[in-house]
């Protein structure tokens, strides 16, 4: 089970390329917190294992469905829990919590491909793209997971999708946080052309992340151009002098 998730309402915030945000601790009581019983079912299903308290749900447990059961056991990485709510009918498609269980499923780490498999099987759709116009397949890539976004792949992702945010617009290949996510698209005849739609290469990205390894890997095999502006005239120095990454402004000074 995934650490430190029921320490309070678990809200996942996923931008284009980000993980889930975690867990917004402000005015949290820990006391108080554990001082709620420990939730036994939910739709009719033993939930006990996930150790979910009423002060973790955004909606009350009576009106929860299979689907919420379902989301919830792909976020905890469940897989006997999700099994059961597949074969019991819960859609793997639920927007809950700003996100989807493909993307949570994806954090699994060695249960993210059996988890992904599974939700795939029942139908779960690999283009699906969140209200707030990213597509679930870049929250995989951002999850830096070669083998689910291999899986994705195989089944259909569309790494061409660009992302809908008024401000970004970016393809799949431009979440990717590693040399070897990199190398995967690149492998597979993807580039990383053309940019971002707001003018930003993935060596942009890698410098307002503090992605030493990703950067150095793009600067090495002159993938981008280094002295790039974005569509606000920021080049990827400016954007590592802005957050104050000094290892990071100095391979890009090179």
């Amino acid at each position: 089970m995934r650490q430190g998730i029921a320490l309070t309402l678990f809200v996942f915030v996923l931008a284009a390329c980000d993980a889930p945000a975690g867990v917004d601790e402000i005015g949290f009581n820990e006391e108080e917190y554990f001082s709620l019983p420990i939730i036994e079912k939910i739709a009719g299903y033993d939930v006990a294992a996930l150790e979910l308290r009423d002060a973790d749900l955004p909606l009350a447990r009576q009106k929860m469905s299979s689907s919420h059961v379902l989301w919830y056991a792909a976020a905890y990485c469940d897989t006997a829990l999700l099994r059961q709510t597949i074969l019991g009918g819960g859609n793997p498609n639920i927007h809950f919590q700003e996100s989807f269980p493909l993307s949570l499923s994806a954090y699994c780490d060695s249960l993210a491909l059996p988890t992904i498999e599974m939700l795939v099987a029942a139908g779960a759709v690999v283009d699906t793209v969140r209200p707030q116009g990213f597509p679930v397949f870049s929250s995989v890539v951002a999850s830096d997971n070669l083998p689910a976004v291999r899986l994705l792949l195989a089944v259909g992702a569309d790494p061409e999708r660009r992302d809908l945010e008024e401000y970004s617009g970016c393809r799949p290949i431009h979440c990717a946080k590693s040399p070897e996510m990199l190398f995967l698209f690149l492998d597979q005849g993807i580039s990383l052309q053309p940019v971002c739609s707001n003018g930003q290469t993935l060596l942009h990205r890698a410098a307002m992340e503090d992605l030493l390894p990703l950067a150095e890997y793009l600067l090495e095999y002159n993938l981008v151009n280094p002295a790039a502006l974005d569509n606000d005239g920021y080049s990827a120095y400016d954007y590592a002098e802005m957050y104050g990454f000094e290892e990071m402004m100095e391979r890009l000074k090179q």
